[in-house]
């Protein structure tokens, strides 16, 4: 084996991809939602000259909660296995 392949072998394995949670998916589908709509009111707004603003603010409002919560779930869940490790940390040094 040659040194480019020992290196190219190293290289692959180092590259592994990180699996997208369920999480993580919804906050691509409430971005591509909100991107998507963001495209339709546009041209509808070109096309009949009227804004759907209510509309607008009900869909703005609801994609940012949702994607606040997905946050704000991962920050909790990331500080309950933060603690839980000091916890364990703690216990094996007494």
């Amino acid at each position: 084996m040659t040194l480019y392949e020992k290196a190219l072998q190293i290289f692959k394995r180092s590259r592994k991809r990180k699996k997208l949670t369920g999480l993580d998916k919804y906050v691509i589908f409430a971005l591509f939602v909100t991107i998507l709509y963001t495209i339709a009111e546009f041209i509808t707004a070109t096309i009949t000259g009227m804004e759907k603003s209510t509309l607008t603010t009900a869909v703005y409002g609801f994609w940012a909660g949702e994607i606040v919560t997905c946050g704000l779930i991962r920050i909790h869940k990331l500080r309950k296995e933060n603690t839980d490790e000091d916890r364990l940390d703690q216990e094996t040094f007494k």
